[in-house]
């Protein structure tokens, strides 16, 4: 029973136990090694042949890796042992002790390798090969193409064709006609590709899949004399620039006279000569042909060593002339240059010195220069001030510097004075004045008018204004504020009273006060109160009394036939004939006398609405009373009933 116990450790004890009656055969043997070095075959070999040593013990076969046959000598008993090993998990000990490819799946005293997939186990039964389903499924898997991969496989369809929506396996053709194809003209579908028609001036392409332009321009310049233009699908002649069409298509051109508008010159300024498909701009001596080709601009000869002038060259169309500077007088010429001396323009009165501001004239060679007085500088011609403000070197002025032609003088800011000094400024005390309505504060250069309490201080910054303090949240009045001079007062609407802390409005319950003008009921609100009537009153005009409501004058009070106005209600009453509906007081329902001793009848009763009448079988007749029946007259009594007659007829 406990055969293999400790068979794993390094050293253990093997036991063998059998019962056979009643007495128990114990085989004990101490192993002297490490077990776990040797493998699974090695350790049941070994334990076999120590089992087999022992002298009760006849025969000993292994069976299997983990199953002993063990046959003993005193009575030839056989028996098994399966050693339950305590197994050693291979798979967790690595690749390079279980050598899985993919997957190792571990057994008591050993394990196995599986593969992924798509794979399947080789002969060594460690390594795992891809399984090729295009090969082995063939067609069936795949309706097309079959792509293997490692471990799996794809379907794919041939060229022209798509997977079927949610089939991969399936293929179905591609309508390529509706697809956008720009080059196809007329489209026509086929299994697997598509054919094109193109439109004339195309040509089909080798694959008929596509369309492109002929292009005839490449055969004899498509008939055109000079310029062919292709186009998509066609072609259209053209002339080049100087020529003009002699045809509705531009096949034949010829040259255009350019020269021929505007007196023979065209476009030209001046002179046009015409060529073969263009023509030629010309102008006079001393012009030249503009950046257009077209029109003629006067040369400056100034532009180039001026002219050949000593002094001053002026340009004049189509020639130029020399000439002197101002400043200068011409005494003679030089060729075509001039010979110059200078003016004194001071001398002879030429100058334009301002005479009036005591400018002097001074002469210069070809010039002249003005002298200004103190104060003043030269402009030119012109004596110009000079404005010693701009340096306070010159001026030291406290606060202000005023220029004045030639000179300049100081001022002093709004509320300061100059002293004698004419240079500086000491403050003003405005309030010597008492410009204020209330109270001046002075500052320097300056002073504040300040307020009471209950004003501000108006737009002139001086007179002091009453503050309205109602304006502002209502001067923190409840109700009504009423602004007074410096201050304020609040006071409440009718229906309300002031509070002692002057500003809150509580409610006068003139109901609660017996003010009120009600006879009857009293309702308070805010600010005021409202009467209100009982039941069946009404307020009147002065909103103080109540009166009592006709309700019989509405809709007759809702009665079906009588209505009874009373103090503070009403009640509805029936006709004769009729009585109360029990279950809707106002309304009348119709009495039957007939269902109470036959109406009094003494034969047939007919009930109608509100009302009955008394009726009479045959050979009866109603009586005076309307309701008791008596015989009518028989022959045996006729005489009588004429006697009768005629007797009422003399009465």
């Amino acid at each position: 029973s406990n055969f293999c116990d400790g068979f794993l450790f390094s050293c253990f004890v093997l036991k063998i136990f059998y019962f056979i009656s009643k007495s128990v055969l114990c085989i004990s043997y101490k192993m002297k090694y490490n077990i776990s070095d040797v493998t699974l075959t090695q350790k049941m070999k070994y334990l076999q042949n120590e089992v087999r040593k022992q002298k009760s013990v006849k025969e000993v076969t292994l069976q299997f890796s983990m199953i002993f046959q063990i046959r003993l000598k005193n009575n030839n008993v056989n028996f098994r042992v399966i050693c339950p090993l305590s197994d050693e998990d291979e798979c967790s000990l690595g690749r390079n002790v279980h050598h899985c490819e993919h997957n190792c799946t571990n057994m008591p005293g050993t394990y196995y390798c599986t593969c992924n997939h798509g794979f399947q186990l080789s002969a060594n039964r460690r390594t795992c090969n891809d399984i090729n389903e295009c090969v082995i499924g063939g067609q069936t898997i795949c309706e097309q193409e079959c792509i293997n991969l490692p471990g799996s496989f794809r379907c794919s369809c041939y060229e022209g064709h798509e997977p079927y929506p949610g089939r991969s396996k399936r293929c179905r053709d591609i309508n390529e006609c509706e697809l956008d194809l720009p080059d196809c003209h007329t489209c026509t579908n086929i299994e697997g590709s598509y054919q094109c028609e193109c439109n004339r001036g195309f040509t089909l392409s080798e694959d008929k899949k596509s369309c492109s332009d002929i292009d005839e321009c490449l055969v004899n310049n498509g008939g055109c004399s000079q310029l062919c233009v292709n186009e998509p699908g066609s072609y259209k002649c053209q002339c080049k620039k100087g020529f003009y069409p002699t045809d509705s298509e531009s096949i034949n051109c010829e040259d255009i006279n350019e020269c021929s508008g505007n007196d023979g010159k065209g476009n030209c300024s001046y002179k046009c000569s015409n060529s073969i498909g263009s023509f030629n701009c010309s102008c006079l001596n001393g012009y030249r042909l503009g950046d257009n080709q077209l029109t003629c601009f006067d040369i400056d000869e100034c532009l180039i060593n001026n002219g050949g002038c000593g002094q001053k060259c002026v340009n004049l169309p189509s020639s130029y002339k020399c000439a002197c500077h101002d400043g200068y007088r011409k005494i003679g010429k030089n060729g075509a240059d001039v010979v110059c001396t200078d003016i004194d323009e001071c001398a002879d009165g030429s100058h334009k010195c301002d005479t009036e501001l005591g400018a002097t004239c001074v002469n210069e060679v070809g010039n002249y220069t003005c002298l200004c007085p103190s104060g003043y500088f030269p402009d030119w011609n012109k004596c110009v001030d000079v404005n010693e403000c701009l340096d306070m070197t010159i001026h030291s002025c406290h606060h202000l510097c005023v220029n004045t032609p030639g000179s300049f003088h100081c001022t002093c800011l709004e509320g300061f004075s100059l002293v004698r000094d004419n240079k500086t400024c000491i403050d003003i005390d405005e309030c010597a004045e008492s410009p204020c309505s209330h109270q001046c504060l002075n500052l320097i250069g300056s002073f504040i008018c300040l307020c009471n309490n209950g004003f501000h201080l108006g737009n002139d910054s001086r007179t002091c204004l009453d503050i309205n303090e109602c304006e502002i949240v209502n001067g923190i009045c409840d109700q009504i504020c009423i602004n007074t001079n410096g201050s304020h007062k609040c006071e409440c609407h009718h229906g309300y009273r002031l509070l002692n802390n002057g500003k809150t409005c509580v409610d006068v319950d003139e109901c609660m006060e017996e003010t009120a003008c009600c006879d009857s009921l009293c309702n308070n609100h805010d600010g005021g109160y409202s009467c209100s009537c009982q039941e069946g009153h009404f307020l009147s005009r002065d909103n103080c009394t109540c009166q009592d409501t006709n309700e019989c004058l509405v809709n007759n009070g809702g009665c079906d036939h009588n209505c009874n106005n009373t103090k503070g209600g009403f009640s509805c009453s029936c006709r004769p004939g009729y009585k109360k509906d029990s279950s809707n007081s106002s309304r009348c329902v119709d009495i039957d006398e007939c269902a109470l001793e036959n109406g009094g009848c003494s034969q047939i009763c007919n009930n109608s609405e509100g009302s009955y009448e008394c009726h009479c079988r045959p050979i009866f007749k109603l009586a005076a009373d309307g309701k008791t029946c008596d015989h009518c007259p028989t022959c045996e009594t006729f005489e009588s009933v004429i006697k009768i007659i005629e007797e009422l007829q003399l009465e």
